[in-house]
């Protein structure tokens, strides 16, 4: 069965996901996979992290302004308390239709729409 949904559905849906994912995370101090390609998705990402002893989800991300000699690029990491990110983890979140299509497979595979497509509607 098909979940046909609008752009404003979805962010509303997507919101929820991400408090769900960070709840998870609080419970059992892990990311859990879909958070993790969500997180890599938004942040254009190299790697994604929880550092449990700090309480810090870790993004790092290619700094592309740096001019380096050498051949591996520079990575800088930016850290969000566990307890502040959900803000900036949702403004994080893209316009674009191709992020939406992303989002809607995310909210598929999630429990609360898994028994569902979702399909973007314009």
């Amino acid at each position: 069965m098909a979940s046909y949904l609008n752009k404003n559905e979805i962010k509303t849906s997507l919101r929820v996901l991400i408090k769900q994912y960070l709840q998870e995370c609080r419970n059992s101090s892990k990311l859990s996979q879909d958070f993790i390609k969500l997180l890599e998705h938004n942040f254009l990402a190299k790697y994604v992290i929880y550092n449990k002893s700090e309480r810090n989800i870790e993004i790092g991300i290619e700094d592309r302004n740096e001019n380096s000699e050498t051949a591996y690029p520079k990575i800088k990491v930016y850290k969000y308390k566990l307890d502040d990110a959900e803000e900036k983890i949702i403004s994080s979140c893209g316009v674009q239709d191709s992020d939406f299509e992303f989002y809607g497979r995310l909210l598929n595979r999630n429990d609360f729409e898994r028994n569902s497509e979702v399909v973007l509607m314009h």
